[in-house]
């Protein structure tokens, strides 16, 4: 199986890292030159609570990709999908199923312009992992990833054949891998967990533990959350919120030391996922009348922090 990672930041490298440690061919695919550069070199290092893997694997820049991969697995930043996927379009085929594996919402609106809808996988990662340098990663701590087809019960038996061996190897590389036939519902989870947790630790530049720290602050994620729950009900989609808020004090107590992607781009002052996560619960709760005062102003807030990366007073 010939597997690409359109978007080799942590996560990205991380997956195919892992991956790679297997039969499975992997490249990944990457704007950021020192962290290509080094993989090149010495080869991408994962490390973990007891252990370090250190895989050698193909790693290029997006312009001299010229693979024919099986699965694209995107984990581009929201706002780079579009361009990253124009940018290796000569490499899909109407063979090549894509994966989103990112954050956020509504993925499958961007890769029906590249491929059939057969072809679209949609799933997310819990895994909590920080590129620690050029050429290393760091998991910490455990968190499964998911997926399936778009439309599984349509699919032809040769895409239903790659989802399930992509899942297979994902688990016999050590990644807790599932197939969930009610990936809507994880989606949502997902976002919905996001909503809160990245954009409050976003605005106070904190670590998953400190939003613990208050009760106050702790509300506010949890109000966030359930206000994403409320625009996937009002579509129908079955949702949880006892299970998103255990998904919150999880993540609160047993990766406290992580800072969410969310959180990473602030502190480096670059573009966040903010319009694909509460931005799209707020334009999806407006179109279906739902409230979501919370992520009305969260979205605003981090919104307002992208604009003064140019204004520092």
């Amino acid at each position: 199986m010939n597997i690409a990672i359109l978007g080799a930041g942590a996560v990205g490298s991380y997956l195919g890292g892992m991956l790679a440690t297997g039969s499975t061919q992997v490249t990944l695919i990457t704007t950021n030159v020192a962290h290509c550069d080094a993989i090149k070199r010495q080869g991408l290092a994962i490390h973990s609570a007891n252990k370090v893997v250190q895989v050698e694997l193909d790693c290029c820049h997006p312009e001299n990709y010229t693979g024919s991969p099986d699965i694209i697995i995107v984990l581009c930043k929201a706002h780079q999908t579009q361009a990253a996927l124009n940018g290796i379009a000569e490499s899909i085929s109407k063979h090549t199923l894509l994966l989103s594996l990112q954050n956020g919402l509504g993925y499958e609106q961007v890769f029906s312009q590249f491929v059939d809808k057969s072809q679209i996988m949609l799933g997310n990662t819990m895994a909590p992992v920080e590129r620690v340098s050029p050429g290393v990663v760091e998991l910490r701590g455990r968190g499964q990833t998911a997926f399936n087809l778009l439309n599984p019960e349509t699919s032809n038996a040769s895409s239903l054949k790659r989802r399930d061996a992509l899942c297979e190897r994902l688990i016999a590389s050590g990644v807790d891998s599932e197939v969930d036939d009610a990936i809507f519902t994880r989606l949502w989870h997902k976002a919905s967990f996001n909503a809160g947790m990245n954009a409050v630790g976003a605005i106070a530049r904190c670590t998953n533990g400190n939003l613990a720290s208050s009760d106050a602050i702790n509300a506010m994620v949890v109000s966030a959350a359930m206000e994403g729950l409320e625009v996937a009900q009002a579509q129908r989609i079955a949702v949880d919120s006892e299970r998103v808020k255990e998904m919150i004090s999880f993540a609160c107590a047993n990766h406290a030391e992580h800072r969410a992607s969310m959180v990473q781009d602030v502190l480096l002052e670059k573009p966040t996922e903010v319009d694909a996560i509460n931005g799209e619960i707020v334009r999806q709760g407006a179109a279906l009348g739902v409230a979501t005062p919370t992520n009305d102003l969260l979205y605003a807030m981090v919104k307002l922090i992208e604009q003064s990366y140019a204004n520092k007073l």
